[in-house]
């Protein structure tokens, strides 16, 4: 069947042959975009070389809880175990240098549990830092950089209007958004 379908495709003009080709190209490139580059995926290292850590002390039987924060699993997460106070961090080791253009930490069903405000520093050395602010639940978007490490630092704790003690913070999931084949957003990783 294909050594037929080749051969009816050898026997067409040049023209009809690159019309032919275009067509296919087209397709697949439609085909990455529709499916979000779940082809490409297996082309880069994954979430296995990812480290993280934070300035909140790991819960007794619970050593290294961060990675819950990207495992992706619906059963688990990373929290402070504690209310949220200013100058509270959570630290990611991507484990090499990409060109991300967005982060995004998911709560899932911890619904209040994230910062009322924040500051977002970015870094590809881990010595020059690049700072966003934002505030509510984290999804920063910003222009494309080559970045390594990424910490986000609790600016304002957020609580109930009614409650004095700040809601504790976690992390169900991070997405880390790199920018990639032609420009486009294929995934994150």
């Amino acid at each position: 069947m294909v050594d037929a379908l080749f051969s009816l495709f050898q026997a067409l003009p040049i023209y009809a042959q690159l019309v032919v080709a275009l067509g296919v190209i087209l397709g697949a490139i439609a085909s990455v975009l529709k499916w979000g580059g779940k082809v490409l995926q297996r082309m880069w290292p994954g979430r296995e070389i990812w480290g993280a850590d934070g300035n909140v002390i790991d819960p007794p039987g619970e050593p290294n809880s961060a990675v819950n924060a990207y495992t992706g699993g619906i059963a688990t997460r990373w929290t402070t175990w504690t209310p949220q106070y200013e100058g509270m961090y959570f630290r990611l080791d991507l484990g090499r240098v990409a060109t991300i253009e967005r982060v995004a930490f998911e709560h899932a069903r911890s619904f209040e549990d994230y910062p009322e405000g924040y500051s977002m520093d970015l870094s590809s050395d881990g010595s020059q830092w690049e700072t966003k602010q934002g505030g509510g639940p984290i999804d920063q978007s910003f222009a494309p950089m080559p970045i390594r490490y990424i910490r986000v630092t609790i600016t304002k704790p957020h609580r109930e209007r009614a409650k004095v003690q700040p809601y504790w913070w976690s992390i169900h999931n991070i997405k880390v958004y790199e920018r990639r084949l032609w420009g486009l957003w294929v995934k994150p990783i």
